[in-house]
Protein backbone atom coordinates (compact mmCIF):
# COMPACT_ATOMS: atom_id res chain seq x y z
CA UNK A 1 0.00 0.00 0.00
CA UNK A 2 1.51 3.49 -1.16
CA UNK A 3 1.79 6.31 1.65
CA UNK A 4 -0.80 8.30 -0.54
CA UNK A 5 -3.28 5.30 0.72
CA UNK A 6 -2.10 4.89 3.95
CA UNK A 7 -2.59 8.80 5.20
CA UNK A 8 -5.27 11.34 4.36
CA UNK A 9 -5.19 15.14 5.09
CA UNK A 10 -7.86 17.55 5.43
CA UNK A 11 -8.95 20.41 7.08
CA UNK A 12 -11.43 21.12 9.78
CA UNK A 13 -13.78 24.12 10.50
CA UNK A 14 -11.23 26.54 11.50
CA UNK A 15 -8.60 26.00 8.95
CA UNK A 16 -5.90 23.73 10.95
CA UNK A 17 -4.46 20.93 8.55
CA UNK A 18 -5.01 17.01 10.21
CA UNK A 19 -3.25 14.18 9.32
CA UNK A 20 -4.62 10.49 10.15
CA UNK A 21 -3.89 7.22 9.10
CA UNK A 22 -6.63 5.19 7.54
CA UNK A 23 -8.54 2.22 8.84
CA UNK A 24 -11.77 2.16 6.61
CA UNK A 25 -14.11 4.36 6.29
CA UNK A 26 -14.22 7.96 7.87
CA UNK A 27 -17.08 10.48 7.69
CA UNK A 28 -16.40 13.93 7.11
CA UNK A 29 -18.97 16.55 7.59
CA UNK A 30 -20.18 19.44 5.45
CA UNK A 31 -17.44 20.33 3.87
CA UNK A 32 -17.36 23.67 2.17
CA UNK A 33 -15.63 24.42 -1.10
CA UNK A 34 -13.08 26.51 0.52
CA UNK A 35 -12.09 23.82 2.71
CA UNK A 36 -12.13 21.32 -0.27
CA UNK A 37 -9.91 23.64 -1.93
CA UNK A 38 -7.27 23.90 1.09
CA UNK A 39 -7.46 19.86 0.69
CA UNK A 40 -5.43 20.63 -2.35
CA UNK A 41 -3.46 23.92 -1.56
CA UNK A 42 -0.21 24.05 -0.43
CA UNK A 43 0.14 25.01 3.40
CA UNK A 44 -0.50 28.78 3.99
CA UNK A 45 0.51 31.81 5.90
CA UNK A 46 -0.77 32.47 9.15
CA UNK A 47 -1.48 36.31 8.48
CA UNK A 48 -4.42 36.30 6.42
CA UNK A 49 -3.89 38.54 2.88
CA UNK A 50 -6.77 40.69 2.22
CA UNK A 51 -8.99 39.83 -0.83
CA UNK A 52 -7.88 42.70 -4.14
CA UNK A 53 -10.14 45.44 -4.28
CA UNK A 54 -10.15 45.26 -8.61
CA UNK A 55 -11.15 41.89 -8.57
CA UNK A 56 -14.24 39.82 -7.75
CA UNK A 57 -12.72 36.79 -5.75
CA UNK A 58 -14.06 33.05 -6.30
CA UNK A 59 -12.59 29.93 -4.16
CA UNK A 60 -12.19 27.51 -6.78
CA UNK A 61 -14.23 24.38 -5.26
CA UNK A 62 -12.72 20.53 -5.49
CA UNK A 63 -14.29 19.87 -8.78
CA UNK A 64 -12.25 23.33 -10.15
CA UNK A 65 -8.37 22.05 -8.36
CA UNK A 66 -9.14 18.18 -8.54
CA UNK A 67 -7.52 18.34 -12.53
CA UNK A 68 -5.43 21.45 -11.87
CA UNK A 69 -2.08 19.99 -13.57
CA UNK A 70 -3.66 19.51 -16.78
CA UNK A 71 -3.95 22.30 -19.49
CA UNK A 72 -5.40 21.37 -22.69
CA UNK A 73 -5.45 22.85 -26.42
CA UNK A 74 -8.65 22.42 -28.75
CA UNK A 75 -7.72 23.39 -32.13
CA UNK A 76 -10.30 24.31 -34.62
CA UNK A 77 -9.81 23.74 -38.20
CA UNK A 78 -11.67 26.35 -40.37
CA UNK A 79 -11.53 25.99 -44.81
CA UNK A 80 -11.72 29.49 -44.95
CA UNK A 81 -9.50 32.70 -44.21
CA UNK A 82 -11.04 33.90 -41.05
CA UNK A 83 -10.28 38.01 -39.62
CA UNK A 84 -8.25 38.13 -36.34
CA UNK A 85 -9.73 41.30 -35.45
CA UNK A 86 -13.27 40.25 -35.21
CA UNK A 87 -12.67 36.55 -34.10
CA UNK A 88 -10.63 38.87 -30.72
CA UNK A 89 -13.30 41.19 -30.52
CA UNK A 90 -16.30 39.12 -30.64
CA UNK A 91 -14.52 36.38 -27.91
CA UNK A 92 -13.73 39.41 -25.66
CA UNK A 93 -17.54 40.69 -25.84
CA UNK A 94 -18.43 37.29 -25.37
CA UNK A 95 -16.74 37.36 -22.12
CA UNK A 96 -17.28 40.69 -20.74
CA UNK A 97 -20.78 40.02 -21.31
CA UNK A 98 -22.36 36.39 -20.68
CA UNK A 99 -18.89 34.44 -19.24
CA UNK A 100 -16.95 36.40 -17.07
CA UNK A 101 -15.42 33.64 -15.05
CA UNK A 102 -13.59 32.49 -18.42
CA UNK A 103 -11.33 36.25 -17.88
CA UNK A 104 -10.05 34.95 -14.44
CA UNK A 105 -6.45 34.88 -13.20
CA UNK A 106 -5.99 32.07 -10.93
CA UNK A 107 -4.16 32.92 -7.44
CA UNK A 108 -3.40 31.44 -4.49
CA UNK A 109 -4.57 33.23 -1.66
CA UNK A 110 -4.02 32.53 2.10
CA UNK A 111 -3.52 28.75 0.71
CA UNK A 112 -6.85 28.52 -1.28
CA UNK A 113 -7.19 28.47 -4.83
CA UNK A 114 -9.46 31.55 -6.10
CA UNK A 115 -10.99 32.84 -9.08
CA UNK A 116 -9.43 36.36 -9.42
CA UNK A 117 -12.09 38.14 -12.08
CA UNK A 118 -11.54 41.52 -12.93
CA UNK A 119 -13.94 43.99 -12.26
CA UNK A 120 -13.43 45.93 -15.61
CA UNK A 121 -11.59 44.53 -18.47
CA UNK A 122 -9.98 46.69 -20.71
CA UNK A 123 -6.69 46.66 -22.66
CA UNK A 124 -4.34 46.45 -19.41
CA UNK A 125 -6.48 44.10 -18.12
CA UNK A 126 -7.69 42.02 -20.92
CA UNK A 127 -10.50 39.05 -20.69
CA UNK A 128 -8.33 36.85 -22.56
CA UNK A 129 -4.65 36.48 -24.28
CA UNK A 130 -4.95 36.46 -27.75
CA UNK A 131 -2.41 36.24 -30.23
CA UNK A 132 -2.46 35.77 -33.80
CA UNK A 133 0.05 34.86 -37.24
CA UNK A 134 -0.54 35.62 -40.28
CA UNK A 135 0.22 33.59 -43.52
CA UNK A 136 0.01 35.01 -46.73
CA UNK A 137 -0.13 31.82 -48.39
CA UNK A 138 -2.47 28.52 -48.65
CA UNK A 139 -1.53 26.42 -45.97
CA UNK A 140 -0.49 23.26 -47.92
CA UNK A 141 3.31 22.88 -48.26
CA UNK A 142 6.24 20.32 -48.22
CA UNK A 143 7.24 21.91 -45.15
CA UNK A 144 3.77 21.64 -43.09
CA UNK A 145 1.94 18.80 -41.05
CA UNK A 146 -0.73 17.20 -43.86
CA UNK A 147 -4.29 17.98 -42.64
CA UNK A 148 -5.96 17.00 -45.79
CA UNK A 149 -8.00 14.47 -44.11
CA UNK A 150 -9.50 16.77 -41.62
CA UNK A 151 -10.82 19.75 -43.92
CA UNK A 152 -12.20 16.79 -46.12
CA UNK A 153 -14.26 15.48 -42.86
CA UNK A 154 -17.59 15.44 -43.57
CA UNK A 155 -18.27 14.66 -39.55
CA UNK A 156 -20.93 16.48 -38.26
CA UNK A 157 -19.21 15.99 -34.60
CA UNK A 158 -16.11 17.38 -33.27
CA UNK A 159 -13.14 14.68 -34.50
CA UNK A 160 -10.64 14.27 -31.20
CA UNK A 161 -7.24 13.09 -32.60
CA UNK A 162 -3.98 14.13 -31.60
CA UNK A 163 -2.11 15.86 -33.72
CA UNK A 164 1.10 17.41 -31.92
CA UNK A 165 3.34 18.79 -34.49
CA UNK A 166 0.23 21.38 -35.90
CA UNK A 167 1.17 22.72 -31.76
CA UNK A 168 3.06 25.76 -33.18
CA UNK A 169 -0.54 26.99 -35.18
CA UNK A 170 -2.70 26.22 -32.01
CA UNK A 171 -0.17 27.74 -29.34
CA UNK A 172 1.90 30.87 -29.18
CA UNK A 173 5.52 30.79 -28.06
CA UNK A 174 3.84 32.59 -24.72
CA UNK A 175 0.75 30.04 -24.22
CA UNK A 176 1.48 28.48 -20.96
CA UNK A 177 1.86 24.91 -20.48
CA UNK A 178 1.09 24.42 -16.69
CA UNK A 179 -1.06 25.08 -14.35
CA UNK A 180 1.86 26.70 -12.23
CA UNK A 181 2.33 29.04 -14.89
CA UNK A 182 -1.13 30.18 -14.29
CA UNK A 183 -1.05 31.08 -10.54
CA UNK A 184 -0.24 34.27 -9.12
CA UNK A 185 0.59 35.70 -13.05
CA UNK A 186 -2.05 38.12 -13.73
CA UNK A 187 -2.81 36.31 -16.84
CA UNK A 188 -5.78 35.64 -18.19
CA UNK A 189 -6.46 31.69 -18.14
CA UNK A 190 -7.49 31.67 -21.58
CA UNK A 191 -5.12 32.12 -24.29
CA UNK A 192 -6.25 31.91 -28.00
CA UNK A 193 -3.75 31.46 -31.00
CA UNK A 194 -4.77 32.16 -34.32
CA UNK A 195 -3.17 30.71 -37.68
CA UNK A 196 -4.58 32.45 -40.30
CA UNK A 197 -3.80 31.06 -43.90
CA UNK A 198 -5.32 31.73 -47.58
CA UNK A 199 -7.30 28.85 -47.93
CA UNK A 200 -7.96 28.27 -44.23
CA UNK A 201 -7.59 29.17 -40.70
CA UNK A 202 -6.69 27.41 -37.28
CA UNK A 203 -7.55 28.20 -33.78
CA UNK A 204 -6.29 27.19 -30.80
CA UNK A 205 -7.64 27.75 -27.21
CA UNK A 206 -5.69 26.67 -24.07
CA UNK A 207 -7.09 26.80 -20.69
CA UNK A 208 -6.33 24.77 -17.95
CA UNK A 209 -8.54 22.43 -16.58
CA UNK A 210 -9.13 24.68 -13.20
CA UNK A 211 -11.01 26.90 -15.19
CA UNK A 212 -12.96 24.80 -17.53
CA UNK A 213 -13.63 20.79 -18.55
CA UNK A 214 -13.88 19.49 -22.02
CA UNK A 215 -17.95 20.66 -21.68
CA UNK A 216 -17.55 23.77 -20.45
CA UNK A 217 -14.67 24.22 -23.54
CA UNK A 218 -17.45 23.11 -25.77
CA UNK A 219 -20.24 25.52 -24.41
CA UNK A 220 -18.16 28.53 -24.40
CA UNK A 221 -17.17 27.43 -28.19
CA UNK A 222 -20.74 26.85 -29.58
CA UNK A 223 -21.64 30.28 -27.92
CA UNK A 224 -18.97 32.48 -29.58
CA UNK A 225 -19.77 30.80 -32.62
CA UNK A 226 -23.43 31.46 -32.31
CA UNK A 227 -22.05 35.00 -31.44
CA UNK A 228 -19.90 35.18 -34.85
CA UNK A 229 -23.05 33.84 -37.00
CA UNK A 230 -24.45 36.67 -36.05
CA UNK A 231 -27.00 35.99 -32.99
CA UNK A 232 -27.85 38.78 -30.36
CA UNK A 233 -24.73 38.20 -27.57
CA UNK A 234 -28.15 38.91 -25.13
CA UNK A 235 -29.87 35.85 -26.30
CA UNK A 236 -26.92 33.74 -25.44
CA UNK A 237 -27.25 31.62 -22.38
CA UNK A 238 -23.71 32.49 -20.25
CA UNK A 239 -22.69 31.36 -17.02
CA UNK A 240 -22.71 33.79 -13.71
CA UNK A 241 -19.05 34.41 -12.15
CA UNK A 242 -19.80 33.20 -8.84
CA UNK A 243 -22.11 29.72 -9.90
CA UNK A 244 -20.45 27.06 -7.36
CA UNK A 245 -21.42 24.28 -8.08
CA UNK A 246 -21.01 22.50 -4.80
CA UNK A 247 -22.87 24.74 -3.04
CA UNK A 248 -26.27 22.40 -3.22
CA UNK A 249 -24.08 20.02 -1.51
CA UNK A 250 -23.29 22.11 1.97
CA UNK A 251 -25.89 21.56 4.55
CA UNK A 252 -26.28 17.67 3.70
CA UNK A 253 -25.66 14.77 6.15
CA UNK A 254 -21.93 13.30 6.55
CA UNK A 255 -20.43 12.65 3.52
CA UNK A 256 -18.86 9.42 3.69
CA UNK A 257 -15.68 8.92 2.11
CA UNK A 258 -14.10 4.92 1.56
CA UNK A 259 -10.33 5.18 0.53
CA UNK A 260 -8.74 2.01 -0.90
CA UNK A 261 -5.41 0.61 -2.27
CA UNK A 262 -5.44 1.14 -5.80
CA UNK A 263 -2.69 0.74 -8.77
CA UNK A 264 -3.11 4.03 -11.18
CA UNK A 265 -0.69 2.79 -12.94
CA UNK A 266 -2.76 1.96 -15.82
CA UNK A 267 -4.80 4.98 -15.94
CA UNK A 268 -4.44 7.32 -19.03
CA UNK A 269 -4.84 10.94 -19.66
CA UNK A 270 -7.48 12.34 -22.37
CA UNK A 271 -5.39 13.62 -25.55
CA UNK A 272 -4.10 16.67 -25.49
CA UNK A 273 -5.26 18.21 -28.48
CA UNK A 274 -8.43 18.24 -30.48
CA UNK A 275 -8.86 19.18 -33.97
CA UNK A 276 -12.56 20.10 -35.72
CA UNK A 277 -13.91 21.11 -38.69
CA UNK A 278 -16.16 24.23 -37.30
CA UNK A 279 -18.19 25.37 -40.61
CA UNK A 280 -20.32 27.94 -38.55
CA UNK A 281 -17.76 30.33 -38.12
Amino acid sequence: MSQWSEVIQYVDQEGWRLFAPITGTRKVHSLSSAMFSRFFSPLFDDAPVPPPTDMLVVPCSALDVGARDKVDTTGLVVDCALDPHKLESSLSMLIELNFPRAGARLAIRNGVYEFHIPRTFNSQTPSNSFTAAQFDEPYRSPARPDIQSLANCSESQPLCCEVPELGMYFRSEACPSSTAQFVNSNKPMLHVHVSVFDDLTLIGVTASEVMSDAFGMGTLLQSWSRLLAGEDVEKIEGMKYDMAPLEAFQGEPALEIVYAAMDISSLRSTPPLCSNRHRTI
